[in-house]
């Protein structure tokens, strides 16, 4: 009785070390991604957008006006952003300011990244089309007084 002929099982071939990598590597940083999130999203939102006690208009016109003397005083306008002192900070996003010699824009929100809205100091003219942090400045509200209003909600 003749044997059949022994046949080999088909070969299976294995990720090589590299191949693990990408395997691996995209759900380990997407995993890490939302744990982050989870852990650090709600302040990293908080540190981002809340600018500790926000203006009101026309409530606080009179510290607005302390900051823009301030910033105009002390503030280096050729730079994009100017920190405020302490007792100024609080009123802001980040306790900055962006200034330049014929506005200030004080800061009500920002994106983690870029983009934001708040107020204008611009007795000269509508800061429309202003850069704020990445956002342009359109549809303005004029407050009266050189103040102005822009990406903010009414």
């Amino acid at each position: 009785m003749a044997h059949p002929e022994r046949q080999e099982p088909p070969s299976v071939d294995l990720p090589s070390r590299w191949d693990w990598l990408f395997i691996v590597l995209p759900p380990a940083i997407v995993l890490g991604v939302i744990t982050l999130s989870v852990i650090l999203g709600p302040s990293l939102w908080r540190w981002s957008s809340d600018p500790g006690r926000p203006l009101k208009y026309p409530r606080d016109t009179a510290m607005m006006g302390h900051i823009v003397s301030w910033v105009h005083q002390h503030g280096d306008c050729d730079q994009d952003r100017v920190d405020l002192p302490e007792e100024y900070a609080a009123f802001t996003t980040w306790g900055e300011v962006s200034c330049w010699k014929e506005a200030v824009f004080l800061p009500q929100w920002a994106g983690l990244l870029d983009n934001a809205g708040g107020y204008w100091w611009s007795p000269q003219r509508s800061p429309e089309g202003f850069d704020m942090w990445g956002m342009q400045c359109h549809n303005t509200v004029d407050l009266g007084d050189g103040w102005w209003t822009c990406g903010m909600a009414s």
